[in-house]
């Protein structure tokens, strides 16, 4: 309600937030070592934030849907004090404001002064030249992701020494490496403004204690692993995890994600109370089971059926998200009384109903499909998008389709008709964003694998071809 104040535990003490309107947080500037009381909290004002590209001038507060999270501790309610916003348009879920939080605090104690004045100085649409050791290349300052795989205009010496020193004329804050170190992970720990480092086909040992990542992706092949503290998301790509993880309080503070049919849960990670799933098909979250502190878990179901098994193993989760979850019946769900929030995207309508009668309010449930829908998109990689915008979703489905029956024929023909008809969707909708780009982009590689073309290749011509 209107003027509770909740407590957000930090690797180091305490933050703070108040519901200041309805379904509006504010996060207010104060941190302690110990949990504070509403007294504590009376005069703090709302926190605003000077990371990055914000300039201290807007107050960190956002709309949110459900109840506050599991993390948060209640300190009591307390007046709206002055200043601190009771409206706002911004849209977002708790977790933004732990992650301002914990962004802020970073910015504030862990880059020096010298750094984070060359970032503000930095013009990101100004061009810099830049020689990592194999020839000069010219792109824009602040460039992220960075690729430093190849992919892109940049280039590292195939073999002998990387000149890790033209990072910093590019002030870049996530980067995107391959293979062995060859001075990587160094590299990130001496330049703290780098906060996000996706890793594929790295060595057998990661080492990256010494960095100020937030952001970790590695994709498989790790068997040992060494994070900061600093990390607050992990995503190990194909559910190819590590088998031992080194790093603060068991992971508490982390943000998992895996993939994969059946996840396992890397040693060293025993105390993850946040879980996020990708797959295919039909997951099981039996092996969840052996995280006792597990309380909030997503499941995104890239494909049909889109089934959930060993759900019994759940009985600490207190939020549960699923989406895409057609091939969920009620029964999947219905011995789990500790759930506070179910939100289901996507599912099929009669198993909409009994969720309904099943949870009440505890349960928001969006895109329910009728079985005709279901056999005709229960596969498409754009099924979803029409919840969004439901004639531009309809013709990504089909523009899919016709894709997926032409591409073994007319491999280009195909792949090009599909992005060209996403240009013409865009153009007529501006309804794709970054979230559906990568959904297109995936799509689109992976016809093009069905079809043989190299992934190199395949990547080009989707850049060379959209418009979004």
């Amino acid at each position: 309600m209107i003027g509770d104040l909740y407590a957000m535990p930090l690797p180091s003490g305490y933050g703070a937030c108040q519901v200041t309107g309805d379904g509006v947080v504010c996060l207010l500037d104060w941190h302690g070592d110990e949990l504070p009381g509403v007294a504590d909290l009376a005069a703090a004002g709302p926190m605003l934030p000077s990371h990055h590209a914000h300039d201290g001038t807007w107050p960190c507060c956002v709309r949110v849907t459900g109840p506050a999270p599991h993390q948060l501790i209640p300190v009591g309610n307390g007046p709206v004090a002055g200043g601190r916003p009771t409206a706002t348009d911004s849209y977002s879920g708790w977790e933004h404001l732990g992650c301002q939080l914990a962004l802020q605090r970073r910015w504030d104690h862990l880059l020096p002064a010298e750094v984070k004045d060359a970032y503000r100085r930095l013009e990101p649409a100004r061009p810099v030249a830049v020689d990592f050791g194999a020839g000069p290349a010219t792109i824009p300052g602040g460039t992220n992701p960075l690729d430093l795989t190849g992919a892109g205009p940049v280039r590292v010496p195939e073999n002998g020494p990387v000149s890790w020193q033209a990072l910093d004329a590019l002030m870049s804050t996530a980067v995107v490496w391959a293979g062995p170190d060859r001075g990587f992970s160094a590299a990130l720990a001496e330049r703290p403004l780098i906060g996000e480092a996706f890793w594929r086909l790295p060595p057998a040992e990661v080492d990256l204690a010494a960095t100020a990542l937030t952001d970790v992706h590695l994709g498989p092949g790790v068997r040992r692993l060494r994070l900061p503290p600093t990390t607050m998301t992990c995503v190990f790509a194909d559910g190819a995890g590590p088998e031992s993880v080194d790093v603060l309080d068991d992971g508490h503070w982390i943000s998992l994600c895996l993939g994969g049919a059946a996840p396992v849960i890397p040693a060293g990670l025993g105390r993850v109370s946040e879980v996020r799933i990708e797959t295919g098909g039909t997951v099981s979250v039996s092996g969840l089971g052996a995280l006792p502190s597990l309380r909030s878990l997503t499941v995104k179901w890239r494909g049909g059926p889109g089934r959930l098994d060993g759900a019994e193993a759940l009985t600490g989760v207190r939020r549960l998200h699923l989406i895409g979850g057609y091939g969920l019946t009620a029964g999947t769900l219905a011995h789990l009384s500790a759930l506070r929030h179910v939100e289901i995207d996507g599912i099929a309508r009669p198993v909409a109903r009994e969720l309904k009668a099943m949870f009440g309010a505890r349960v928001t449930i969006r895109g329910a499909k009728n079985e005709n829908w279901l056999r005709a998109n229960l596969n498409n990689p754009f099924r979803d998008w029409a919840d969004g915008h439901e004639i531009g979703g309809a013709q990504a489905c089909r523009a899919y389709a016709a894709a997926l029956r032409g591409v073994a024929r007319d491999p280009a023909g195909a792949l090009r008709g599909l992005v060209e008809a996403l240009n013409r969707i865009d153009a007529r909708y501006q309804m794709i964003d970054t979230m559906y780009r990568e959904e297109a982009a995936e799509a689109f590689l992976d016809l093009a694998e069905r079809a043989g073309v190299p992934g190199d290749e395949a990547g080009r011509w989707f850049d060379e071809w959209r418009d979004f």
